[in-house]
């Protein structure tokens, strides 16, 4: 009996072990899985004493307030949801920070399901923002220094009045667009003044100046992308100056160097990046030729030239040697951070230029047939079977696995053990 009361404890000190590796390893994925803001200490600013929320009675009133206040901002909530239980006292708090005091709080209890279905509401909670009577798309939020970001963001004005492009480019950088427009246009500027706020243009700033021009049907607009002039005839929607930014918000070729990565990185796209050797002059001349001539026809894709010189890490990263006569094309895919790497090199010394520009156009046509790689081998080979994974869960998933497998025969190994000797003791041999 004393054997197997001790056996007992051993079992249940394993078992409180196995727990705690379990609950440890939970933690560590948990802790790791939360994304800090950059800025924590704007919760230090300046707060009133006062709650600033409203709650929202009906849709007429909510109606109202979008159509008479600059900026809204809602919170859709249920009595029975335990997110909006812990996210309300965060909403509330928000609210009292004087920087958002431009900011009308509203909170709108969707007991009430007439208010929530003239919004599409039917997740909770749910916040949407509205510029000017316009709805602002932007991902969920649910903790107060991450919300208290983004009012701080689409408060601040991204356009930048001044009498010309050359002023503007020298203060911002060629890669925001400088805008010229109907000075009689206001709806245009709040298109864009939204837009502009939004996730996918929240790094450009916006040159804008207002000229008379006009046309008898449509409002034509003046964009210049790092001096490309491009005429836009807008048909009076945002969602079309929108998809028009979207395509063309980077210069049609652009420079490869950590400026430009880091922008790209919170804008992403697919980058097709061309790594020459700037003192060969039949390459420099073949990218502001044929290169920059593909470009201009595929605006849906970031196309850029790197100096094997220059950014040598870059190279470097993709095993790039030096090319003395050659060419080679890396697609880089930042959208789900894997690449393809084009297994020939272009020589532009010993054939034609159009030849070359031939085969980079075959390339892109094919682009979705192309065999992309992370540069890990377990992210890889999730890849093939269509599925994006990252490496390190995968390896702490394995690991994890590993262990309990051994606590697992560990524990079989003693129960054995302990069932030989108590075998031994209930069959004694006869003396």
């Amino acid at each position: 009996m004393k054997k197997i009361i001790i056996i007992y404890f051993q079992k249940n000190n394993m078992n409180q072990k196995i727990l705690q590796i379990i609950i440890s390893i939970y933690l560590i994925i948990k802790i790791n899985s939360v994304k800090y803001p950059k800025n924590k200490n704007i919760t230090k600013l300046p707060k009133y004493k006062d709650i600033k929320s409203i709650e929202i009675q009906s849709t007429n009133e909510i109606k109202n307030y979008i159509q008479n206040s600059d900026y809204v901002i809602t919170l859709f909530h249920q009595d029975w949801c335990g997110h909006c239980k812990r996210f309300l006292p965060i909403f509330d708090e928000a609210s009292q920070y004087e920087f958002v005091n431009n900011f009308k709080f509203l909170k709108i209890n969707c007991n009430k399901k007439e208010i929530c279905n003239f919004f599409n509401v039917d997740r909770y909670p749910t916040i949407k923002v509205f510029i000017r009577g316009n709805e602002l798309k932007f991902e969920p939020i649910r903790e107060l220094i991450p919300l208290l970001e983004f009012l701080q963001k689409i408060s601040t004005n991204p356009l930048i009045k001044v009498n010309n492009d050359i002023d503007f480019y020298n203060n911002y950088g060629n890669f925001s667009p400088f805008v010229e427009y109907n000075e009689n246009n206001t709806e245009f500027i709040s298109c864009i003044s939204m837009l502009a706020k939004s996730d996918f243009l929240i790094d450009f700033y916006f040159g804008i100046k207002s000229i008379n021009i006009s046309d008898k049907n449509k409002e034509k607009v003046k964009f210049n992308f790092d001096g490309i002039n491009i005429e836009y005839f807008w048909n009076r929607e945002c969602d079309d100056i929108k998809e028009f930014l979207n395509n063309n918000v980077y210069p049609i070729l652009n420079e490869i160097d950590g400026t430009f990565i880091k922008l790209i990185q919170k804008n992403p796209r697919i980058t097709i990046m061309l790594f020459y050797h700037k003192n060969n002059l039949k390459q420099v001349n073949f990218i502001q030729n044929q290169f920059k001539k593909i470009a201009f026809e595929n605006r849906k894709f970031v196309f850029g030239y790197v100096d094997l010189e220059k950014e040598t890490d870059l190279a470097k990263y993709f095993g790039i040697t030096k090319l003395d006569s050659q060419m080679q094309i890396i697609i880089y895919d930042f959208i789900e951070s894997k690449y393809y790497i084009h297994k020939e090199s272009f020589d532009i010394n010993s054939s034609s230029s159009e030849k070359a520009e031939n085969d980079i156009r075959k390339l892109i046509n094919n682009i979705k047939s192309l065999s992309f790689t992370t540069g890990d081998f377990f992210e890889d080979l999730f890849l093939k079977f269509g599925f994006k994974v990252n490496s390190s869960v995968v390896k702490l998933i394995l690991l994890v696995g590993v262990l309990v497998l051994i606590m697992i025969t560990f524990i079989i190994i003693i129960i054995c053990d302990s069932g030989d000797e108590n075998d031994k003791s209930f069959h004694p041999k006869n003396q």
